[in-house]
């Protein structure tokens, strides 16, 4: 009897479970040189996939110690990495990120699945936007052409300063911020 190894059963489970994602947002390519845990299936059963849309690619996770260090592994592929946070060191997930260009273009809105996310993102000056626990915080990020910007945001706590770097409303361009729709109220 041939016994299949565990990963390679995750890998094909994952591969099928593919098939239903959403036609905007698609599984990128996989880097044949890319570690062994970018296919980790952390102790929840959560699969890591990185997701393109609009041209970029990312990932999103970072919950539990496994998914943290298969995203890690992984961040050779990307050159932000955005970790959602209280200014104690609370790690928040679920919040709505958006990403926009130099002319206030949205050009990112995603969901995140945990306190880390990853992109790849052209060279350039970013605003980002992070709708956590009904709260908006604002960063001014530069992409480098090489290497990686790491960036920690997230709510202030209660009577907590702001972190350096966080854009002042009255300088960031003011617009309606869209509800997730999972969050709309209900009639």
């Amino acid at each position: 009897m041939t016994l299949i190894p565990r990963r390679a059963l995750s890998v094909f489970t994952g591969l099928i479970l593919l098939g239903g994602a959403p036609a905007v947002v698609r599984a990128a390519p996989i880097d044949q040189n890319e570690p062994a845990a970018a296919g980790a299936i952390d102790d929840t059963g959560h699969h890591l996939n990185v997701r393109e849309k609009n041209g970029i690619s990312y990932l999103s996770g970072g919950v539990g110690t496994e998914e943290r260090d298969a995203m890690q592994a992984m961040s050779g592929r990307f050159n932000l990495e955005l970790t959602i946070a209280t200014p104690s060191g609370k790690y928040l997930g679920d919040s709505t990120l958006y990403i926009d260009d130099p002319q206030g273009k949205t050009i990112l809105e995603v969901r995140t699945d945990g306190p880390l996310f990853m992109a790849k993102l052209p060279p350039g000056e970013y605003v980002i936007r992070a709708l956590t626990e009904g709260r908006e915080t604002n960063r001014t990020v530069s992409i480098p052409s090489a290497g990686m910007t790491q960036v920690t945001m997230g709510p202030p706590e209660a009577g907590a300063p702001s972190r350096a770097g966080d854009v002042p409303s009255e300088q960031h361009p003011q617009r309606e911020m869209p509800l997730p729709s999972d969050r709309l109220p209900s009639d």
